[in-house]
């Protein structure tokens, strides 16, 4: 990672999509801004809750807002692969089974969707 970053490649122009339990948006990885989309969190979709809000529900969705940290986070003492790369969350865990595993459906959906 220090090579490729050493030698310029930080992600600028790139957006990820990240398939996962959703993102805490306003984390420090991300800018630490209230609200979505941001600058960094540029959009996604929730297809398990059906809305365009892929921000985490409750406590025990923590996996895509790490996920999403090592591939772009950029402050907070984070820095991801592609510091400079936007992100697109694709969520695909509810509310109502929060901590749980994602119904097949809502994945289906989610790689859909970036297709």
């Amino acid at each position: 990672m220090d090579l490729a970053q050493n030698a310029g490649f930080l992600g600028n122009g790139i957006t990820v999509a990240v398939i996962d339990d959703g993102i805490q948006s306003s984390h420090p990885a991300f800018g630490g801004l209230n609200g979505f989309p941001t600058a960094k969190v540029i959009g996604g979709r929730d297809f398990a809750d059906n809305d365009n809000d892929p921000r985490v529900d409750c406590n025990q969705q923590s996996h895509g807002t790490s996920v999403s940290g090592i591939v772009a986070g950029d402050g907070g003492g984070i820095i991801g692969v592609a510091p400079e790369a936007r992100l697109v969350m694709l969520k695909i865990q509810s509310a109502s089974i929060c901590g749980q595993s994602a119904l097949d459906g809502d994945l289906v959906g989610a790689i859909d969707w970036v297709v």
